[in-house]
């Protein structure tokens, strides 16, 4: 039988021979989930002039979260702005897809594009495109920062 002296010596031997895994990594839609659904639980931006406005917008992005969409869009090379972004002087002068949505049913999404049903027929959001508000040129940021 070992001595606990030899027990604790191989333990602590065997202890700096064993590699150390580093944290697992986490996936962009994780990170994403975790800051739409934490900015939904909270209130509007002061600089935001409506609190309706803002609430569907919530509703937009918690849906698109929730509905599988952002999932599929990240995988098909849609960026968190492309999804989630705003202009950067605290406005609505780029709007990514949960900005642009305003209420209307998500159809379908490609590399480039994403379909909404209307009350005449359909639109269609152009990803790093047209249908980005007045500027689509405009730096932007993500709704997270928002009026912060």
């Amino acid at each position: 039988m070992d001595s606990w002296r030899k027990v604790a010596a191989d333990k602590l031997a065997s202890s700096h021979n064993a590699t150390i895994s580093p944290p697992p990594e986490r996936k962009p839609l994780e990170i994403l989930t975790e800051r739409i659904e934490r900015l939904s639980r909270d209130r509007a931006p002061p600089k935001v002039a409506s609190v309706a406005d803002w609430s569907a917008v919530m509703r937009d992005a918690v849906r698109l979260i929730r509905d599988g969409w952002a999932e599929k869009a990240l995988a098909l090379g849609w960026t968190d702005l492309d999804l989630f972004g705003v202009g950067a002087k605290d406005s609505w002068d780029f709007s990514g897809l949960a900005v642009w949505l305003q209420g209307r049913e998500l159809l379908a999404l490609t590399p480039d594009d994403a379909v909404v049903r209307t009350e005449t027929g359909r639109a269609w959001f152009r990803r790093q495109g047209w249908g980005h508000g007045k500027d689509a040129d405009s730096p932007t940021i993500p709704l997270w920062e928002f009026g912060r």
